[in-house]
């Protein structure tokens, strides 16, 4: 997701020492339902926020669990949670790295009594695909096939 859209002052580009982290994707789109009365109900498209504290010297690693984790209807104001989470003149940090999106859904799946039947099955869909893209990725970077690829990019390293 593209941040360009967060015009907060308190929004770094570049990690600086203190900065909260965050991160924001999309988990679903628009969703149609059949309502109770049999009546079409469209809800709008949801993301995760997710927001971790600052790096330190004793923990320069990001930490597994975050501070926060929200599902929330995606909007321009999607940074609003994080910022209001933060203290004052805390600068928030959105970098582009991987996180354990499964895990982060299965946090508010599991501790958001509020989520309604549809946004639990379209959570339970997205920590499912999630899984399986993560499933492949193992197969194919640590199975046989990735330590094949190691093995030949070690052996051209030593013919070089």
């Amino acid at each position: 997701m593209s941040f360009n859209l967060f015009n907060s002052a308190q929004v770094v580009s570049k990690w600086t020492p203190g900065a909260w982290i965050g991160a924001v994707r999309r988990v679903f789109g628009t969703v149609v339902e059949m309502g109770e009365s049999e009546v079409i109900e469209n809800f709008g498209p949801h993301e995760l926020v997710a927001l971790w504290p600052p790096q330190t010297l004793q923990e320069p690693m990001l930490r597994r669990w975050p501070e926060l984790v929200l599902l929330r209807p995606a909007n321009e104001h999607s940074l609003d949670p994080l910022l209001a989470a933060m203290p004052g003149s805390a600068h928030l940090w959105m970098p582009d790295i991987e996180h354990d999106w499964a895990m982060l859904a299965e946090i508010v799946l599991l501790s958001e009594g509020h989520l309604l039947p549809w946004q639990q099955r379209r959570l339970q869909q997205f920590i499912q695909i999630e899984r399986n893209q993560a499933r492949q990725r193992i197969c194919n970077s640590y199975g046989d096939a990735g330590l094949q690829a190691l093995r030949h990019s070690m052996a051209n390293a030593k013919q070089a």
